[in-house]
């Protein structure tokens, strides 16, 4: 391959020279001149573009394959895979640390033991250094789904309660478990140890909404050790609420881009430690559309209306959980602009404060050009018949880079995704086979605060239409997805 740039270019200095030297009797000779010199210099300047990354492959910085800091939310009792891979071919050194202390081990990818719930907050690192001393760090931090002590409150109507009570913990021996509500003892109904040495007790309690308030307590005895977990379940005007966006992902490969989801604001010393039961039966929504100039900042902003949205909460990972969704169809906004929310919700016991503002984009067409792309945008790239073309250039202020996730039956070549905001920068590469995910998800993203994405084609997909979500580039994480499914995003 080296010859063969070598070879290119002493032919491409040999013909420049050869031209010019015969092009120089009048203007028409100068103006090819002219635009043999441009393709000349833009020859030399993908020659050296290839050559520079290829000794940056080689010898540069050691580049992570999976180049981010990952959150991974995890249930216990199972391992997970550390993934540490990286790209240089120079001989390197590796070192893991967890929590701050290293441990003896020198590949790649690293496997935990059986995660224990001594293991939430847990935070792994891997250090890569190369013979040069160049030197990279990625870190994995472990947050558990669960805790000791969990609970799961289902509406069953007419205003009765089912709350299951769970309380579990690992052990090499089983432990003494002791369940409280109000001060009384909880008989539990099932009780469960596994290969794993983790030991669970259940039980369940139905009632109005009164009957279901109060502190609960799971003690738990090991040898002369004895730890007590507790939740406060409590009624009352609910909390303020926060608001995000999210796409959501199904096995199935049905994708709904359009859902912002509400929960609960609560200060971190409370969190999992308090659960409000009171069905959320309405959220009141105040809404602005606004414009933006070229700066990202706000131009014109429309009168605040308001909108009743009925809910019907029936089953209940509870209030302060990320599990509120509402469809944004029922908003009836317009495609193409930005808006700005902010929320309310009722239960039986009144209305909450409205959270703050949240400003967030509905859904564009190929051809838009975004400055701020907020939490996320997704694009639709409407087909037809005949030959359609398209291209936008998206970018971030809260982020190093832009992503794009798509599925992998809409990942063709008709789409190509630029490292920068503009196609003369560099293209970024992508397998539409081996870069899936589990769920049929291709994310592409952009080393930049910048993606220049283009489409040129005439094929059909999803009828008349396909669409590609963006957003600012996060730590990858693994997400649960409505307590079934999990996959790694980046969004």
């Amino acid at each position: 391959m080296q010859h063969f740039i070598i070879i290119l270019v002493t032919c491409l200095i040999f013909y420049s020279g050869f031209i010019e030297n015969a092009l120089q009797s009048d203007e028409l000779s100068k103006h090819l001149l002219n635009e043999v010199k441009q393709m000349v210099d833009s020859k030399f300047q993908a020659i050296e573009q290839k050559i520079n990354q290829r000794l940056e492959n080689v010898i540069g910085v050691p580049k992570f394959i999976a180049n981010d800091n990952e959150t991974i939310y995890q249930m216990p009792g199972i391992s997970v895979i550390l993934d540490c891979s990286f790209k240089n071919k120079v001989p390197f050194e590796i070192k893991w640390f967890k929590n701050g202390e290293e441990f003896e081990y020198n590949k790649q990818i690293f496997t935990t033991n059986i995660l224990t719930f001594e293991d939430n907050n847990s935070i792994y690192e891997c250090e890569v250094k190369n013979i040069f001393g160049d030197m990279a760090k990625k870190k994995f931090s472990i947050m558990f789904l669960a805790d000791q002590l969990s609970m799961i409150f289902e509406y069953l109507g007419y205003e009765i309660f089912k709350v299951s009570i769970n309380c579990g913990d690992f052990a090499n021996e089983r432990p003494t478990f002791i369940l409280e509500r109000r001060g009384y003892l909880l008989n539990y109904t099932k009780q469960e140890n596994n290969v794993k040495n983790e030991f669970k007790v259940w039980t369940e309690i139905q009632g109005d909404a009164e009957f279901t308030h109060g502190i609960y307590n799971c003690h738990i005895k090991k040898g002369n050790n004895l730890d007590t977990f507790q939740i406060n379940v409590i009624d009352g005007i609910p909390p303020k609420p926060n608001v995000s966006r999210s796409i959501i992902y199904f096995t199935q490969g049905k994708l709904n881009f359009n859902e912002l989801h509400f929960f609960a604001t609560l200060p971190k010393s409370k969190y999992y430690k308090e659960k409000f039961i009171d069905r959320i039966t309405k959220v009141k929504a105040e809404l602005q559309e606004i414009q933006l100039n070229d700066d990202g900042n706000v131009k014109n902003i429309s009168e605040i209306y308001e909108k009743i949205i009925p809910f019907n909460q029936y089953i209940l990972v509870t209030y302060d959980d990320e599990e509120n969704p509402i469809n944004m169809s029922d908003l009836n906004l317009k495609d193409n602009s930005t808006y700005r929310i902010k929320l309310a919700v009722r239960s039986n016991s009144g209305w909450s404060a409205f959270s703050d503002w949240y400003t967030f984009l509905t859904m564009h067409e190929c051809g838009a050009n975004l400055t701020e792309i907020f939490d996320g945008v997704t694009l639709k790239f409407p087909l037809g018949n005949q030959q359609f073309g398209c291209s936008s250039h998206l970018s971030t202020k809260t982020s190093n880079g832009v992503c794009a996730e798509i599925f992998a039956d809409t990942c063709t070549d008709n789409l190509t995704f630029y490292d920068g905001p503009n196609e003369n920068s560099p293209i970024i590469s992508y397998d539409c086979d081996k870069d899936q995910d589990d769920f049929g998800v291709v994310a592409i993203c952009s080393s930049s605060k910048h993606m220049f994405v283009e489409y040129k084609g005439d094929k059909i997909n999803d009828k008349n239409h396909f669409k590609i979500s963006f957003c600012p580039k996060k730590s990858k994480r693994v997400k649960m997805i409505r307590n079934l499914y999990f996959r790694r995003t980046f969004c």
